[in-house]
């Protein structure tokens, strides 16, 4: 059976529920641990939730992490005298925020374009844990796979917005929202990029970070208004997933899964991500990590019709 997996960033799985979006519910779904993706302590941050969900263990078991590539990714930052001291800093005081970083970038001493520039270098696997993804281990056994970027794969544009999302956080509401639909209408062209690739392919990977950008950016509970354009955002992702099972109904496997969702109280990353399934699971994943069997199972099994 061909695989459609829709890497949806940040995907809530309460609001999901809450607004009753069927389209991403599909006939399938729940919530899943991704808090095995990093060691105790450590942020959730995407691109190693995403490397474990590729190789079915925690990433930083095969030595790819946050406190070893994102921090030498944000030391980049700094000008080189300085990035001894950054590293010192996060050694003794951990990788909480001091609130220090608009000063910095003030002064000249924090530049968002270096740490862009290093962001795909620092947050892509090494060729050699690649080949225990799921992704080399099912060209292995013959299937056709294509994406076009995917964190930890591939993501050079999606690697800069990382870093530079945070320069959105003090605009104001008409550049905030004019980001998002941009975003929203990329996600749009890729979406029916990847979808066409199933008439060649038999595992399609597919990303967007735009939900998870829209919940930093305009995510505020007390907001009608954004709460509305938030609505809306979903409610055009949620279009994308169902017209592609209105098409290909159970002959693929749409699998619609994030690597966390959003806190709106604390404003950080919720330890749960969302997933569904267009058709049966060979078992519900309790861990982003069981997602790597599950795909190349799926892959072996017989298409319907």
């Amino acid at each position: 059976m061909k695989v459609f997996i829709a890497g949806i960033d940040g995907l809530e799985y309460e609001l999901v529920v809450r607004w009753r979006l069927r389209g991403l519910m599909q006939r399938y779904y729940g919530r899943h641990d991704v808090t095995v993706a990093v060691r105790p302590g450590e942020p959730l941050y995407t691109p190693f939730i995403w490397a474990s969900f590729l190789l079915g263990r925690p990433s930083y078991e095969l030595g790819f992490s946050y406190s070893r590539q994102r921090v030498e990714r944000d030391a980049q930052a700094y000008p080189p005298l300085l990035r001894l001291f950054y590293k010192l800093r996060v050694r003794l005081l951990g990788y909480r925020s001091l609130g220090i970083r608009r000063l910095l970038v003030k002064l000249g001493l924090y530049s968002f374009e270096r740490a862009g520039a290093a962001a795909e270098k620092y947050e892509t696997m090494p060729g050699e844990l690649v080949e225990h993804t799921f992704v080399a281990k099912a060209e292995k056994m013959g299937y056709r796979v294509w994406f076009k970027e995917f964190p930890s794969l591939r993501d050079p544009t999606f690697a800069q917005h990382r870093v530079g999302l945070t320069k959105l956080f003090d605009a104001d509401y008409g550049e905030r929202i004019r980001f998002l639909y941009d975003m929203l209408d990329r996600a749009e062209k890729d979406f029916h990029e990847a979808a066409r690739m199933l008439d060649e392919y038999d595992l399609v990977l597919y990303y967007t970070s735009v939900i998870d950008e829209a919940h930093h950016l305009i995510y505020r509970p007390d907001s009608l208004k954004l709460m509305t354009v938030l609505r809306s955002i979903y409610g055009r992702v949620e279009k994308m997933i169902a017209e592609l099972a209105g098409k290909k109904g159970g002959r693929v496997a749409i699998l619609v899964v994030s690597d966390h969702g959003y806190d709106s109280r604390l404003h950080e990353h919720s330890p749960y991500g969302y997933w569904s399934l267009n058709v049966e699971p060979p078992r519900r994943p309790e861990k982003v990590t069981d997602f790597h069997d599950i795909v190349l199972e799926l892959l072996e099994k017989p298409p319907k019709g």
